[in-house]
């Protein structure tokens, strides 16, 4: 746990703070009831688990994502740079940007496909997805809206 947790000081068991945090973070994952669960454990200052870093290198990725970012909106149907522009500006309008230009007619179309997979086609029924917009706006928004 002391390797985990990059402590600088020596684990002494006299200490009372030291077992104090060690038996809370021991409790905590002895807690878990799966083996599929997660735990989050807030630390405080002065620990880094360097150990559990990701083996993908996200620099790599982002790289490549920002070389095809153009064609990437141009498949999505958004205009990459109004997009960029409005993240800077305010995050909400950049969020219902991509909401209706992108992802409610990619919902649209799963919705149609699930429909005709679970209904067929003579069938006058449709799957319909429900997303409340509101619920990822702030609070603030919401009463401006409402």
């Amino acid at each position: 746990l002391a390797f985990l947790l990059n402590l600088d000081a020596h684990i002494n068991p006299q200490n009372g703070a030291q077992s104090k945090l060690i038996n809370a973070i021991l409790d905590q994952l002895e807690s878990i009831d799966e083996a599929r669960s997660v735990k989050m454990i807030p630390l405080g200052k002065g620990y880094s688990i360097d150990t559990l870093k990701s083996p993908l290198d996200d620099e790599k990725t982002l790289a490549y994502l920002n070389v095809y970012k153009k064609d990437l909106g141009k498949f999505l149907g958004i205009n990459v740079d109004t997009y960029t522009e409005l993240i800077k500006e305010d995050i909400e309008k950049a969020m219902m940007y991509i909401h209706n230009k992108a992802v409610r007619p990619i919902m649209k179309n799963f919705e149609d496909h699930l429909s005709l997979l679970f209904y067929g086609q003579n069938s006058g029924k449709r799957i319909k997805f429900k997303i409340n917009i509101l619920d990822f706006v702030t609070y603030s928004n919401k009463t401006n809206i409402g």
